[in-house]
């Protein structure tokens, strides 16, 4: 494992999505119920910056559309993002988070969730993604690539 330091677990507070470079590939640091995660940058669907998103139920949500990903496996949870994201091998050395980006999983764990692991469906059944975005100040258009068939959801 070529791991490298990508931040100081200090520096990470609890379902805080922070994105750091590691080694020219840009990830988002998650630190949630006692684990690190690091998960790509950018969601599978439109490309949008996942740092923006919130964490719940060790999984991140892309802002824009309101797409989960599984912070174990990348895998998609909800449309519109059909494809998974990398997630990069995470180790904890004294203070030191250590990504190796060089070894993304790149398949998704068949075996699904393993014990003591939380991750389920981020349930979304009381909010939407543009409520959401509203409650994070966002007052922006909403960019929508030409044939994107979610612009209709929006």
């Amino acid at each position: 494992m070529s791991a490298v330091k990508a931040a100081s677990l200090h520096e990470l507070d609890d379902d805080t999505p922070v994105e750091t470079n590691v080694d020219g590939t840009d990830v988002v640091l998650v630190r949630t119920e006692g684990d690190v995660f690091a998960i790509s940058a950018l969601c599978s669907h439109a490309a949008v910056p996942l740092v923006d998103g919130d964490v719940e139920k060790c999984a991140l949500e892309c802002y824009m559309h309101g797409a989960m990903f599984d912070l174990h496996t990348g895998k998609p949870l909800s449309l519109p993002a059909t494809e998974p994201v990398p997630v990069y091998p995470v180790t904890i050395d004294g203070d030191d988070v250590l990504v190796d980006v060089r070894d993304p999983h790149d398949r998704v764990d068949a075996r699904g969730p393993q014990q003591g692991q939380a991750c389920g469906g981020a349930g979304r059944e009381d909010q939407t993604h543009g409520v959401r975005r509203a409650r994070r100040g966002h007052q922006g258009r909403v960019h929508r690539r030409p044939g994107d068939p979610a612009a209709d959801r929006v």
